[in-house]
């Protein structure tokens, strides 16, 4: 084990002298992942390779697009599909007590999702709202969740309990209903949301 892992960090002192960047700085490897499928759609690119300051990709519409990931078991969908759409995979806009970080979240032109098999670290699926449409769909359930959240932490302010986590949280069925969404499998390949339905519960 400790032969691999001196093997890794090799491998991984490489990269960084090549490209000028750590991959698994704040998982920035999985937002390459994702991008890597969505510029398939239309040519989305990075504007840099700083994971954590700026926006996380441009494309034709914007250049304030984000990128959130979160990993899931592909082994476990079949079993646990509703839990998979509603509670197994989440993707969560932090920093929300704050109003200044809650209309940068209404900022954004583009939202890319990539779902990561945990144990492969290779895509899954991605979920891609690129155009304005989607978009502002999207928005709308931002709002409600953060008109839901400021209502939490006032009802815990009064009664004196601090707020922990200061995050709004979206699951896979938020998403997926929402008109004009672009899907895509592990190898790309765009797929309508029956399919992807279908293959969740296969």
């Amino acid at each position: 084990m400790l032969n691999d892992l001196d093997n890794l960090l090799i491998l991984l002192a490489s990269f960084k002298n090549k490209h000028k960047f750590n991959p698994f700085d704040n998982y920035h490897y999985r937002d390459l992942l994702v991008y890597k499928n969505i510029s398939k759609i239309d040519g989305s690119y990075l504007p840099n390779t700083n994971s954590r300051g700026g926006y996380d990709f441009h494309n034709s519409r914007t250049d304030k697009g984000e990128c959130k990931t979160s990993k899931i078991y592909k082994s476990s969908i079949a079993k646990y599909q509703n839990q998979y759409l509603t509670n197994a995979c989440c993707l969560e806009f932090d920093k929300q007590t704050d109003k200044k970080r809650q209309i940068e979240t209404l900022e954004y032109g583009a939202f890319s999702f990539g779902l990561i098999d945990a144990q492969t670290e290779k895509i899954v699926f991605t979920l891609y709202l690129n155009n304005e449409t989607a978009v502002n769909e999207f928005r709308q359930i931002i709002i409600n969740k953060q008109n839901k959240f400021d209502e939490f932490c006032e009802s815990n302010k009064f009664i004196h309990k601090r707020v922990y986590r200061d995050a709004i949280r979206f699951s896979v069925r938020d998403i997926i209903n929402i008109n004009s969404i672009v899907i895509q499998d592990e190898n790309a390949a765009v797929i309508n949301k029956d399919d992807f339905l279908n293959r969740v519960v296969c």
